[in-house]
């Protein structure tokens, strides 16, 4: 048998092990593996994750993430919002610190990196969190690149590592306008989080660590246990779905039952207002014209209607805008299909016209939107 002692040792002497187990960070005194120079900081960057560190489970997203940097040194994390990408973003800074990087600068423009990039020190870590925007697409972010993408290119080839994320719709927005040729990496180092690829184990794992560690009172946890296993195989279940069960501050109004937890999955309807009132005005635009359309969706290629029409009258958002939104839009809320009289544009998911209905009818100025596009029992 090998006991305590042989554990720890393994532990302490074997960085690419913590740095696929990131919750190891969690275990104990982090000087006692972390060079002292870098202490304080991993410290700083765990501190920020809360109960995200402990409830992390490894998925193949982060394994990719890591084989990416320790081959490359550099990786694009992309995925959609709520898919997990800045947890990983910080256990894989913690992962650098420990394997001998001299310290993880956080930044998000190209100004930035040029401020903090010293060649004398190749092993700095650059933690750059939603390159082209936060939650929409912003040009002048991708300018500010484009310009020092020759500059990144020598970092990385000196000793530099870097993790760049992005939300997927904003960066097919940006891939458009960067110069790709001036850093290849962008385009052959990605990783992609795809949540419906996550297996039922992984979900499983993910779901009980939430629930284990999140703030429900014990009465409401056994309750919600017969249900748990039914939950991990919804596939419509997100990591972050997962973490709002765990939180009284969520679940106020939750039936404790197979289709009341179904419903929560299913329709996020909090969690899409959050995202779509967070999108710029065009992706917005985009959003309200399928919502004009209703289930049969937009034609494709997109013409002058009276729907376009509306959508323009209210929000000042022309065709050629809304026809980019709509294809930066394509995999996070808007598909594009093909019916028998051509392709359409239609939601993800029909949460979303649920959640666009209650932005709108809230507002006097976008009540016309609402009244031509919600749907009658919702009216009723």
């Amino acid at each position: 048998m090998l006991g305590r002692d042989w554990l720890t040792e393994e532990i302490r002497s074997r960085p690419r092990l913590r740095m696929m187990v990131p919750r190891l960070y969690g275990l104990g005194d982090l000087s006692q593996i972390i060079d002292e120079r870098a202490y304080t900081q991993a410290r700083f960057i765990l501190s920020s994750m809360g109960d995200d560190l402990a409830a992390f489970v490894t998925t193949a997203a982060h394994r990719q993430s890591v084989e990416a940097l320790q081959k490359h040194r550099f990786v694009l994390l992309l995925g959609d919002p709520a898919s997990g990408k800045s947890t990983i973003g910080a256990s894989l800074a913690v992962g650098a610190l420990d394997d001998g990087a001299i310290g993880t600068v956080r930044i998000s423009d190209g100004p930035g990196f040029e401020q903090h990039w010293n060649p004398n020190e190749p092993s700095q870590f650059f933690w750059i969190d939603d390159a082209f925007g936060e939650t929409q697409y912003q040009r002048s972010r991708v300018d500010s690149w484009n310009s020092r993408l020759k500059m990144m290119h020598a970092a990385v080839k000196s000793g530099a590592r870097v993790l760049m994320t992005s939300r997927t719709y904003i960066w097919n927005s940006a891939k458009f306008d960067l110069k790709l040729g001036e850093f290849p990496l962008l385009s052959n180092s990605q990783v992609i989080i795809d949540v419906q690829g996550l297996t039922d184990l992984e979900r499983a794992q993910i779901l009980y660590n939430h629930i284990r560690l999140g703030e429900q009172p014990i009465s409401l946890k056994r309750k919600l246990k017969p249900f748990l296993p039914s939950v991990a195989t919804n596939t419509n279940f997100l990591p972050e779905t997962a973490r709002r069960l765990a939180s009284p501050y969520f679940t106020g109004k939750l039936s404790v039952s197979r289709d009341g937890l179904s419903d929560f999955f299913e329709r996020p309807i909090e969690f899409l207002r959050d995202v779509l009132i967070g999108l710029a005005e065009p992706e917005r635009a985009a959003v309200a014209l399928i919502f004009l359309h209703g289930p049969t969706g937009v034609p494709s290629p997109i013409a002058n209607s009276t729907e376009l029409t509306t959508v323009y009258r209210l929000t000042g958002v022309p065709l050629a805008d809304v026809a980019r939104a709509m294809e930066a839009l394509r995999g996070s809320l808007t598909l594009l299909v093909e019916a028998p009289d051509g392709p359409r544009w239609v939601f993800k998911h029909p949460t979303v016209a649920d959640a666009f209905a209650e932005i709108v009818s809230g507002s006097p100025e976008m009540i016309e939107l609402y009244v031509r596009g919600a749907k009658l029992e919702k009216l009723l």
